[in-house]
């Protein structure tokens, strides 16, 4: 899709400069493409820590993983102590009102939730879950 839109905005720009349009129709154009797929793409899910619940929105892939974004906008101490290679397990949630795909463990996850206690079926490692359209209005529990 990004390829997609690339080519597309290098037509444009070839016919802006053929019609000799002023940079205002370009900025307009700009504009409303800026607020028409963010709005599109928008995801909102919830986060529960410490009995308060958090209404987060944000973009697909805007950050690399949920752990990041947990730690950006929150900065939760002892948090994702090994910084996202999923060794130290504090970036431990519970998932709840996820799609099947959200709850799939991935690389060395499965061993590290092993050698932890609290470890649920709904159980994964932040650092492992990117920010896709799977996570919208999930409910991400800080374990």
């Amino acid at each position: 899709m990004i390829s997609c839109s690339i080519f597309i905005w290098r037509i444009i720009f070839f016919f802006l400069r053929l019609l000799k349009l002023r940079p205002g129709w370009l900025i307009s154009i700009l504009f409303f493409e800026t607020i028409y797929f963010n709005a599109m793409n928008e995801i909102r899910f919830f986060v529960e820590y410490k009995g308060r619940e958090h209404t987060i929105t944000t973009h697909q892939h805007e950050y690399r993983s949920l752990m990041a974004l947990l730690y950006d906008k929150f900065y939760f101490e002892n948090f994702g102590d090994c910084k996202g290679i999923g060794r130290c397990g504090t970036c431990h949630v519970k998932v709840e009102n996820s799609a099947e795909g959200l709850l799939r463990r991935v690389g060395n996850e499965q061993t590290t939730l092993g050698k932890m206690e609290n470890v649920e079926v709904n159980s994964r490692l932040s650092c492992h879950m990117l920010i896709t359209e799977e996570i919208d209005q999930a409910r991400i529990i800080i374990a």
